[in-house]
């Protein structure tokens, strides 16, 4: 599709948002809503971004796995808690929901929850989710099709207790995820299913209708476990890890118009492989399987004025065990609102980006099982922008940002040494600019759009590659990042009948790969990705609904990873209950 095109979506969407807005009642109120509300004793929520509130329309309540969604890029496993749920239905007073799809290529998607205890003092639910497939997928680079398996369970508790001025929060969840790695590499045994054991318990308290000292303390233990080596002709276990993960925050009255606070985190990662390959770098060797430990302080000062806060600090940070690193980067958040109808924010964060095997099994699960993704080092993540409100329920928002980082991971084919995903480690500045629309109509119509463009600047290779052939400016670039992402969205209920309709297109261009075929070492354009969802939603009661959506309407092929293809066209249909 030819650039011109991209932004004849963006146009049309324009067109229908002046439309819209031409037979609408123009004499509604206008609404706002800030996250940071303009006293002192709530000064720590500038930790968030305060947004006018943007305008919506109630959507349809059944969600659907991402992995059918193709456009998300790591298709992995949502689990939908209950406590989401409930926050919904309360008005109906149901205690259970239940979804169950099945799709054209048989794949399966299935909710259940339920809230057990929901008291003043007290809640608590539970709940499961379930994800299938065993559908075929074509490759790009060559006429073979190939089946892609995914099987994976989630269950789950959530708990939580309310005292007087403190909030108790516990929660457990295990997911066992069963797959195939289904790419290229001629290397690996797709028909074997690997098994990726995963378990998070968390417990937290926080301070509620404080008026001097506010706090948040958080104890986290994450489990990680993969049951295969990839390479055929190796036996051996994956990778294990054990990690520990503390977080705390502390703030107090200084003076009548600033607060002083503190934060930071303590985190322990323990790592378990056989067999030990890959891993002939020294720092690799090191970073890949030894364990360390991760240490971040937080200091920070709170001020505001009548139409504006902000929050001034640094965040310091120190990696020991192995590998010893020190970083500074800055705690900066600032919103100022010239009107009610404006806000202008800047925001200057960073510190170290946790990519533990945990956290990357729900960004790409793909990556061979015999590499733990090394903890970038973030100097600097800014990004300005403003957000206001055009007329009433049509507001606009434009950014821009740089980010600055260390140790980026870039996703390469390396197939013919036996993984078809390992990481190439470059220092990377990143430039990205975007605006953003959104209008909704009552709750009959709401349409949007959001477009980014990012420029990236790779230099100085690190890690397993350093010092190899890859260590040339020729393979110096953001491998598998986009140039240019976009997305157009739009819902309508009709309003004489209990259906509504949501589409979804979404478009990714300029993504290259980097791939290997024995000592050749090529650079791979790859294809756009242009995935149009379409959805609808019956409700026959408040109770009872059924549903139906096409994914990749338009049976567009590209890959998710390079030699991972999206399935084709899937339409799915089911039923949602409330009970």
């Amino acid at each position: 599709m030819k650039t011109i095109q991209y932004f004849n979506i963006v146009f049309l969407s324009v067109i229908c948002f002046a439309s819209v807005h031409a037979q609408s009642n123009l004499d509604r109120e206008l609404t706002l809503e800030r996250e940071y509300n303009p006293s002192l004793r709530d000064a720590n929520k500038i930790n968030s971004l305060p947004q006018i509130k943007e305008p919506e329309a109630p959507r349809t309540k059944v969600e659907f796995s991402d992995y059918t969604l193709d456009y998300n890029m790591a298709p992995y496993i949502t689990s939908l808690k209950a406590k989401s749920y409930f926050s919904d239905y309360a008005a109906h007073n149901k205690k259970g929901y239940l979804n169950l799809g099945v799709s054209s290529l048989i794949d399966l998607d299935g909710d259940l929850g339920y809230q057990v205890l929901n008291t003043r003092k007290n809640r608590l639910s539970l709940y499961y989710s379930h994800r299938s497939s065993n559908s075929k997928v074509t490759y790009l680079q060559k006429d073979e099709k190939q089946k892609m398996k995914l099987n994976d369970h989630t269950f789950g508790i959530d708990f939580n207790h309310f005292f007087d001025k403190a909030k108790l929060a516990a929660d457990l969840e295990y997911t066992n995820a069963g797959f195939n790695y289904y790419g290229l590499s001629s290397h690996v045994d797709k028909n074997k299913t690997q098994s990726d054991n995963l378990f998070r318990a968390h417990l937290g308290i926080y301070s509620i209708n404080s008026t001097n000292l506010s706090y948040k303390l958080n104890l986290h233990y994450t489990f990680f476990k993969q049951k295969h080596a990839v390479i055929t002709d190796l036996t051996g276990d994956g990778r294990k890890e054990n990690r520990l993960f503390a977080d705390f925050d502390f703030n107090a009255p200084f003076n009548s118009t600033v607060k002083f606070g503190l934060g930071g985190y303590i985190k322990h990662s323990m790592y378990d492989i056989s067999p030990d390959i890959f891993t002939t770098n020294t720092e690799d060797k090191i970073q890949g399987n030894k364990d360390y430990t991760a240490l971040s302080g937080n200091p920070y000062f709170l001020f505001e004025g009548s139409n504006w806060n902000t929050r001034l600090g640094v965040s310091i940070n120190t990696w020991f065990g192995g590998i010893k690193k020190f970083m500074l980067a800055p705690d900066i958040k600032f919103n100022w609102y010239p009107v009610e109808s404006v806000l202008f924010y800047i925001r200057a964060t960073g510190g170290f980006e946790d990519n533990s095997n945990y956290n990357m099994f729900y960004r790409n699960r793909y990556i061979d099982p015999n590499y733990r993704i090394y903890d970038s080092r973030i100097p600097v993540d800014g990004t300005v922008g403003v957000n206001f409100v055009v007329f009433p329920n049509f507001n606009m928002e434009f950014f821009g940002g740089f980010k600055m980082a260390k140790d980026e991971h870039f996703f390469i084919d390396n197939s013919y040494y036996g993984s078809t995903i390992v990481p190439l480690y470059a220092e990377s500045q990143t430039f990205k600019f975007g605006g953003a629309l959104n209008y909704a109509y009552r709750d009959i119509f709401n349409i949007g759009t959001k477009l980014t463009f990012y420029k990236w600047d790779t230099k100085e290779i690190s890690g397993l590659y350093k010092d190899t052939t890859y260590d040339n400016n020729d393979y110096l670039k953001a491998w598998n990042k986009p140039n240019f992402e976009g997305d157009v969205f739009a819902g309508f209920k009709i309003p004489s009948a209990p259906l509504r309709f949501d589409a979804n297109y979404h478009i990714e261009t300029g993504r290259k790969a980097l791939t290997e075929n024995g000592m050749n070492i090529v650079s791979q354009k790859m294809k756009n990705i242009h995935s149009l969802n379409l959805k609808a939603n019956y409700s026959v009661n408040d109770s009872f609904s059924v549903f139906a959506q096409a994914n990749n309407l338009l049976n567009q092929k590209y890959d998710l990873w390079y030699g991972y293809p999206v399935q084709k066209i899937n339409i799915i249909g089911g039923i949602s209950i409330k009970f």
